[in-house]
């Protein structure tokens, strides 16, 4: 009689339904090592990590609810008690609310665009601005080697290696980082020799 009342209980207000609730979690479960998601975070890449561990350890639809609880903190948290009671069924209901509450979060997609928008600064080194521009290409799944060619140079301040290119076009996006070493290490070079 102990256990019933003690379910109720547990069951009122909460947002996940009865079966969610009174579903045992497994001998082997682990609590997520998943980073705490508060509502700032990319909603996808949350979720995706968390279906990762999910199905490392097996864990079946509900067990993967609850999971899913431990790992929101703060405003998600507060989000998350504020559902209507037994509203959530299955991990689906879970992630259909979950991804369109915290949809602004959500990362969105670059594309070749988002290359022409890196420009070289001033100050900048021709190395600081190849790595910035490199870290543009784990976001943007696919380019045209030649579009990508083409708003490197664009991007590029007025010098040395700008007026290189625009004599010699590279042959593509490997060549012209190959030259862009010689110029890198004349840059270096010069930048220690006002230095001593």
């Amino acid at each position: 009689m102990k256990g019933r009342s003690h379910s109720r209980v547990v069951t009122k207000g909460c947002p996940f339904s009865k079966a969610i609730v009174r579903e045992p979690l497994p001998g082997n479960f682990k609590s997520a090592k998943v980073k705490d998601y508060d509502g700032n975070a990319d909603t996808k890449e949350h979720l995706a990590r968390l279906e990762n561990m999910a199905m490392l350890h097996c864990y079946a639809d509900m067990i993967k609810c609850k999971l899913f609880l431990t790992t929101l903190v703060d405003s998600a948290q507060r989000w998350f008690g504020g559902l209507a009671p037994q509203s959530i069924h299955s991990f689906e209901d879970f992630q259909k609310v979950f991804l369109h509450h915290f949809s602004s979060s959500k990362k969105y997609k670059k594309t070749e665009f988002s290359f022409f928008e890196v420009k070289q600064s001033p100050e900048e080194s021709l190395r600081a601005y190849i790595r910035r521009f490199n870290s543009v290409s784990l976001d943007v799944p696919s380019c045209a080697p030649e579009t990508k060619t083409t708003a490197f140079t664009q991007g590029l301040r007025e010098g040395e290696f700008f007026r290189s290119l625009t004599k010699r076009t590279p042959g593509n996006f490997e060549d012209l980082l190959a030259r862009a070493e010689k110029y890198i290490n004349m840059e270096e070079t010069q930048k220690q020799k006002r230095e001593w």
